[in-house]
């Protein structure tokens, strides 16, 4: 269902479930003139209130509330860009229905039967079958698209910053080879100190050999000083 915002809000006040008159003007409109009073593809969460979309009041559950409208949950859902699994209760609310189904699991054999044939259900993967085959060509609501962007983002910053600490290892490596192959010395890790820890002689190295324990290696920056010597020149002069 399309949208016609007019205008942006981060969460509606919190206003009495009992309160006739919504606690602030409309976030938007839907394309039938329906207006909400939250976001689209998100739950308005204050403590153990829940903002309903079509009314703006605060609510412990706005699934029980629903028929104050005349709407179901997944009219709801679909309506405002919310996952069919998305909970519309506080979570207070959430944890006083868990603990009375906890109760009845153990009491209620119904309960138990329907719970065991569930779990089972899940462990064949006729779940997971069914809810693809539920979704499949349903366009995704907001709330995943939402998800799915921000997951993205973040996997893209991992790669990016993976991506930077790979290129300066590579131009240090770069740096260095250059350093040493215009001293004479066909790698860094031939480069030997002199007699006595002094400066590296070009006929002092040994084919082959490694850099000694402690041999500092330049940053992966090339930073130039005034004499345009980079750091890695630098640190190369003063073996």
């Amino acid at each position: 269902m399309s949208v016609v915002m007019i205008t942006t809000v981060a969460s509606p006040r919190p206003a009495s479930p009992r309160s006739g008159r919504p606690p602030c003007p409309p976030a938007g409109m839907l394309a039938d003139g329906t207006p909400f009073y939250a976001p689209i593809g998100e739950v308005a969460v204050d403590g153990p209130l829940v903002t309903c979309h079509l009314c703006g009041r605060a609510l412990r559950s706005v699934t029980a509330h629903l028929r104050v409208h005349g709407w179901t949950k997944q009219a709801y859902c679909e309506a405002f860009g919310l996952e069919r699994g998305q909970s519309l209760e506080g979570q207070e609310t959430r944890k006083l229905r868990a603990a009375a189904f906890t109760s009845r699991l153990v009491f209620d054999p119904a309960v138990r039967a329907g719970s065991a044939a569930g779990r089972e259900r899940a462990r064949t993967g006729e779940l997971t079958l069914d809810a693809a085959a539920a979704a499949r060509g349903r366009r995704h609501p907001e709330q995943r698209r939402r998800k799915t962007r921000q997951a993205l983002a973040a996997g893209q910053a991992a790669a990016i910053a993976q991506a930077n600490t790979e290129r300066a290892g590579a131009r240090l490596a770069r740096v260095a080879a250059d350093v040493a192959r215009r001293h004479g010395y066909p790698d860094i890790g031939a480069v030997r100190p002199g007699p006595g820890g002094g400066r590296c002689q070009p006929g002092g190295h040994q084919p082959g050999g490694r850099a000694p324990q402690g041999l500092a290696v330049a940053s992966p920056r090339r930073h130039r000083s005034r004499g345009g010597r980079s750091r890695a020149e630098r640190a190369f002069r003063t073996l």
